[in-house]
């Protein structure tokens, strides 16, 4: 690699006045090799939803003419094709089929309001053509070390010296010309939008990109440029060039002979040979020059000639008793492989027989010893330099075998590495671009790049920690760019305004009700058989325990007549009176198994109780001290069996389980269908429509949220927090713009955002 690169993208959002887009193309490492790195940074000053479409042409136009044009491939075999060759072909292909798209799509605009930069850094060459006003600085190093940091760096626009004073931009025409040139040593290049080098000085720049790595760089400018309040993006891409060294010294060739020159080509040929060898792979040729050297060497001192007879007669027996050697070893390993398959077959064959098998076992015994004692007697037989041979011959299978075994685990953590980093690249530039569309409130291509994201996700490796790690990064950036579809508005820090633990070790509030002009907050604990209050005028918490009362439950709190509060007690319902914070029984009677029930609320001085194991709604009519004989409001048909909660407001609201929501009227179902959602509704416990506003909201505690709706079923917006571990219960006060939840034994308040929607 002769390169880092990394890139730079700052908007306001909706405000900005142009659309942009940053592209550096991901490919194999061949294809990069060969014909290096494609980028793009384009800003188009226009917010039309065409000015994307021009930008993601382009992208798709010169990644493709680019990397899958033949000559690529040539490159290697031809040595006058040049990649500038091949980029500027490339470029007059995409100026065509820009020219054409512009023309089949009907769109207008001026090529003065585009500013498209598309290069390549290969090795250690850059090649770009620049269009409009964008910039492209070159940063490098001054022949002066003892001066500061900006003396010691030069910063020029490249792209205003080489381009200056060429003809207006075409459309047919619009990337005409190709600047190349080497990077110097120590070189840095910035191509950055038109505003970027308006608000940060050239010595800043310098200072950042010259002392911190790209991806750190680009970190610090965007901290520099978020303390400017304006409505402007600044795109920008930082390469900074690895492969310059200190010069060195020329070394002259001196003058060889030819034997030496030959001597030379020999020793190059090796040395080659020993660089391109993949590590631990055993040299042939080392062994048989040993070999040569040691084994077959002459022990005798005769004259050259003489000694080259002999060297050349040895190399001659050798090569006739080797077949014959090598046929033995052979035959050996396959009988050996024959016995192995034999035995198998035996033990498949003789299983249900243990007579039988003891007895092919004996005889295999017994051909395995017959064996052992050829071998010892085949051996004993060889002469000491055939023993020699056998044994290195051993050694040398051994060691190849513990070699290619090395070297296959070595490739393959290789290719995994790549294939990891190839990945991570990948969903980096994905979860990019998914920001730029949702930069230009293109929901419908960020949802198909969100899908994409979650589809490599899927596939994501997860055997260190750090891949663990960093897919847990992906999955929370993931998350917090869909909350920006999905509406959700993240809490991080609720306020507390209390946790009843204070006030009981052992307090488990089951449900919050607001009272007093919404000046109290109460919380009942049926286990405790307590009530928690919590006085917002002085932030004081106190306990209601009325120990003369019989209390079996506190469940389903609903508005009853003057200021008070009922309380489904099992058997009876318990009246909180809160002006005196005391406690009475009102008697009732329940037409079937009060286990059944799964909510209560009051509409017009009338109960209503929800039993969800018979699928009925009993509305009950208050007479003194005791409310009257249950009358079976629901009308006959309607299941409601997997009802979790209801509440009235005119109609009445039935949540079930699932999600659904049923709106009934006069004991009717009505149409009435909720707006999916993502995620889904799939655990709800609780809902609440607004008498005075339109307003449906629902917990559901196991995706930490409070969603809501308007009375037309229309999704508004959800509330989620980290806090909220475990919702139980929540009050709205809508006069203020506040919701209150319950969460254990902690009562949290947010501000309600969807008031001013």
């Amino acid at each position: 690699m002769y390169y880092k690169i990394a890139q730079l993208m700052l908007g306001p959002g909706k405000n900005a006045a142009t659309t942009g887009d940053i592209f550096i193309a991901q490919t194999d490492s061949i294809k990069e090799s060969l014909a290096g790195k494609l980028f793009m940074l384009a800003e188009i000053e226009s917010r039309k939803s065409e000015s994307l479409k021009i930008i993601n042409f382009i992208v798709d136009n010169i990644f493709v003419n680019y990397y899958q044009n033949e000559k690529i491939i040539l490159r290697e075999k031809i040595a006058t094709l040049k990649v500038e060759h091949i980029f500027e072909s490339a470029l007059a292909k995409t100026n065509a089929n820009f020219a054409e798209f512009v023309k089949n799509e009907k769109i207008k605009i001026s090529p003065n309001s585009i500013n498209i930069t598309i290069g390549i850094i290969h090795e250690d060459t850059l090649y770009f053509t620049n269009t409009g006003k964008n910039k492209v600085f070159l940063i490098y190093k001054q022949k002066n070390p003892g001066q500061e940091n900006e003396k010691r760096y030069k910063i020029i626009d490249i792209a205003e010296k080489t381009l200056n004073g060429n003809e207006a931009p075409k459309i047919e025409k619009l990337f005409a010309n190709v600047v190349s040139g080497h990077t110097p040593p120590k070189g840095h290049f910035l191509i950055a939008s038109e505003a970027l080098p308006e608000y940060i000085s050239n010595k800043r720049l310098i200072d950042i990109i010259t002392t911190l790595p790209p991806a750190s760089a680009v970190e610090q400018i965007k901290n520099t440029l978020a303390k400017i309040n304006v409505y402007v993006s600044f795109l920008g891409i930082i390469i900074k060039t690895t492969s310059a060294s200190e010069a060195s010294e020329d070394i002259k060739p001196s003058a060889q002979s030819t034997h030496d020159s030959i001597i030379s080509l020999n020793q190059t040929e090796e040395a080659t040979e020993d660089l391109l060898s993949p590590s631990g792979i055993i040299n042939a040729k080392k062994w048989a020059k040993y070999l040569n050297l040691n084994i077959f060497k002459s022990k005798t001192k005769n004259l050259k000639t003489e000694q080259k007879t002999l060297n050349l007669k040895d190399k001659i027996m050798f090569k006739k008793s080797s077949p014959d050697f090598t046929k033995k070893i052979t035959r050996y390993f396959k009988n050996i492989f024959v016995y192995i398959i034999n035995f198998l077959f035996f033990i498949i064959k003789n299983i249900t027989s243990r007579q039988r098998l003891n007895l092919s076992i004996r005889r295999l015994s017994d051909k395995v010893k017959n064996r052992k004692k050829y071998l010892k007697n085949f051996y004993l037989k060889l002469n000491k330099k055939s023993k020699i041979l056998l044994l290195l011959g051993f050694i040398f299978i051994l060691l190849f075998s513990i070699n290619l075994f090395f070297i296959r685990e070595k490739n393959k953590n290789i290719a995994e590495e790549n294939n990891y980093k190839k990945l991570n690249a990948l969903i980096e530039q994905k979860q990019n671009q998914a920001d730029a569309n949702l930069l230009y409130s293109n929901e419908e291509g960020a949802l198909k790049l969100f899908n994409e994201i979650e589809n490599l996700l899927a596939e994501y490796p997860q055997k260190t920690e750090e891949q663990i790690k960093q897919l847990a990064q992906f999955k929370d950036k993931l998350n917090r760019q869909l909350e920006k579809i999905r509406n959700v508005v993240r809490i991080d820090e609720p306020l507390e305004l209390a946790n009843f633990i204070n006030l009981n070790s052992r307090a488990k509030p089951e449900n919050i009700f607001l009272a007093d002009e919404n000046t109290k907050i109460l919380a009942a604990d049926s286990q405790e058989k307590s009530i928690y209050s919590l006085n917002f005028r002085d932030n004081l918490a106190t306990t209601l325990a009325d120990l003369s009362q019989e209390i079996l439950s506190l469940k389903f709190p609903a508005a009853g007549l003057n200021n008070s509060i009922y309380y489904f007690n099992n058997k009876n319902i318990i009246v909180l009176n809160t002006d005196d914070m005391s406690l009475n029984n009102l008697s009732i009677s329940f037409p079937s198994d009060s286990a059944g029930y799964a909510a209560a609320d009051t509409y017009n001085s009338r109960l209503y109780l929800l039993d969800a194991k018979n699928s009925n709604i009993y509305r009950y009519n208050r007479s003194g001290d005791s409310f009257s004989s249950a009358y079976g409001w629901l009308a006959a048909g309607i299941n409601i069996k997997n009802a979790v909660d209801m509440s009235i407001d005119g109609n009445i609201y039935v949540l079930k389980n699932n999600g659904e929501v049923l709106k009934l009227l006069r004991g009717e179902q009505e149409e009435f269908n909720l707006e999916k959602i993502d995620p889904e509704l799939k655990s709800p416990t609780k809902i609440y429509a607004s008498p005075e506003l339109d307003y449906i909201y629902i917990l559901e505690p196991k995706n930490k949220r409070l969603v809501i709706f308007d009375k037309d079923g229309q999704f508004l917006m959800q509330y989620t927090s980290d806090k909220f571990t475990n919702l139980i219960d929540f009050a709205v006060d809508e006069d203020s713009k506040l919701i209150y939840l319950l969460n254990d034994a902690s009562i949290y308040k947010i501000e309600g955002k969807h008031f001013s929607e």
